[in-house]
């Protein structure tokens, strides 16, 4: 086992040759041109702690967690020039019989890539690292002569510099904790980064992006917990009209410390000697409104990570609609283009050396009440036949005739498309010619309208043969 991987799983002796150092922590966003100088994302450390660290934030928690459980849950595929191939074990059948198979150690690498995580694992943690920390490394081991490795490794982006070159970096250094600094090549590194104006070399984090909403989260959360854990009871001035000397001021403060201050002491009633006088200052928790003031950071934190706060799991005010409204947004506005540019960077670091494309397959699937809503709108549509109606809602086609009907074609002369307009007595001069003029076709009655090539049923009938409810 050589040196680098012992520094990245810990084991052996951490020793390796030592890299001069710059002489001073660089900044999280400095921008450089001189090759000399190694940049490190310092806050890297402190931001991922937002998530379960010592700067936990609930919310921050759960939108990381909305976005990396989803995509390592997620069923991925390999493909080339955008013709999907059968996974190893995957039955032929005449669909895929052409696509051929993916290569059995790139799969095996995505199955396995280490002997410390699986494939959910190591990608939930690179999503974690994106988008706290703003990028995320993996070291990519065993890389034979055509780019191939055979495994992967996740690296904190907090232990990570990376060293500037003209355009592209011309390595990084990993410093495990406790161990000697080590070289990895461009080529063996993986580093997928958020976009970061500030720097061509290390990505902008979520929480780096505006960091003051989350100090306020955290001082708010210290407020709340200070308030109950200390108590309000006895929290405001102690008065006297009599001069108090310093040494009994403070075995006062003592006093008043011990017995009566905490949660533990709340409702305690105090003695108070010499002519004191207590008055509270302490708001309780309604004036302090501790529930607006959380409610309001908590969609804060929310819209940073532009995720809907009703698949936080606070559905209790939000009705179907709107849950139902937040998933087809989220889906389709932020996870989906997120996963676009996840995929599309592993393919371009990774998968390019089996010549394959990674692609991550989610999408939006529409609730059954949507799609029903829908059908019936279709349906209004004129000329619609009934398996294109069951083909844009998801149904199934139902395999005999009435597949072909067709919807709202309103008139029994289905090739001229209406009725022709009956003389008026009281016009002078030569009767209008049946054959020029025609009625307008207006709506008329669901259960009057004939449907060409079909025997005399109604619109209604069809729309619940095309649902599935005839």
């Amino acid at each position: 086992m050589n040196t680098l991987l012992e520094a990245v799983l810990g084991t052996g002796r951490l020793e390796g040759k030592a890299l001069p150092t710059t002489g001073g922590e660089p900044d999280l966003h400095a921008i450089t041109g001189l090759p000399a100088r190694r940049l490190s994302n310092r806050l890297a450390s402190r931001h991922t702690g937002a998530y379960g660290g010592d700067d936990a934030i609930d919310w921050v928690m759960d939108c990381v967690s909305l976005y990396a459980e989803t995509t390592s849950n997620a069923t991925y595929h390999f493909e080339k020039e955008g013709q999907r191939l059968r996974n190893p074990g995957e039955p032929v059948t005449d669909d895929n019989r052409d696509a051929g198979e993916v290569p059995g150690d790139l799969w095996n690498l995505f199955t396995n890539p280490n002997s410390q995580n699986d494939y959910t694992e190591l990608m939930e943690l690179a999503i974690i690292d994106l988008l706290l920390a703003g990028e995320f490394f993996w070291y990519k081991h065993g890389i034979n002569g055509f780019g191939k490795p055979d495994s992967i490794y996740r690296l904190p982006p907090s232990q990570v510099e990376v060293v500037p070159g003209a355009v592209s970096p011309r390595g990084y250094i990993f410093t495990p904790a406790g161990g000697h600094p080590q070289e990895v090549a461009p080529e063996e590194m993986l580093h997928v980064r958020r976009p970061n104006p500030h720097s061509p070399w290390r990505g902008l984090g979520v929480i780096a992006g505006g960091p003051r909403a989350f100090d306020l989260e955290l001082a708010l959360t210290e407020q709340m917990a200070n308030y109950f854990e200390t108590g309000t009871k006895l929290s405001g001035i102690a008065e006297t009209d009599r001069t108090v000397p310093p040494s009994t001021w403070k075995k006062i403060e003592r006093v008043f410390n011990t017995l009566y201050a905490g949660g533990k002491n709340a409702g305690k009633v105090a003695f108070l000697e010499r002519g004191l006088r207590f008055r509270s200052i302490s708001a309780d928790a309604q004036q302090a409104q501790f529930v607006e003031a959380s409610k309001w950071s908590r969609e804060r934190v929310a819209n940073a990570f532009r995720t809907p706060v009703p698949l936080l799991g606070s559905v209790g005010g939000s009705d179907r609609q709107a849950v139902r409204e937040s998933q087809r947004i989220w889906d389709n506005k932020t996870l989906r283009p997120f996963l676009n540019r996840l995929q599309s960077q592993i393919s371009q670091g990774l998968t390019q050396a089996w010549d394959l494309d990674f692609a991550i397959d989610y999408e939006y699937v529409m609730p059954i009440e949507d799609r029903l809503d829908l059908g019936v709108d279709l349906a209004t549509l004129p000329g619609i036949r009934v398996r294109e109606l069951r083909e844009q809602v998801g149904f199934p086609p139902l395999g005999d005739e009435r597949d072909e009907w067709v919807l709202n074609l309103p008139g029994e002369e289905r090739e001229q498309g209406g009725h022709p307009d009956a003389p008026i007595g009281s016009e002078a001069g030569r009767p209008p010619n049946p054959e020029n003029t025609k009625r307008f076709p207006g709506p008329a009655p669901a259960q009057q309208r004939r449907l060409p090539g079909s025997a005399d049923v109604s619109a209604k009938a069809v729309i619940d043969a095309a649902l599935g409810r005839g």
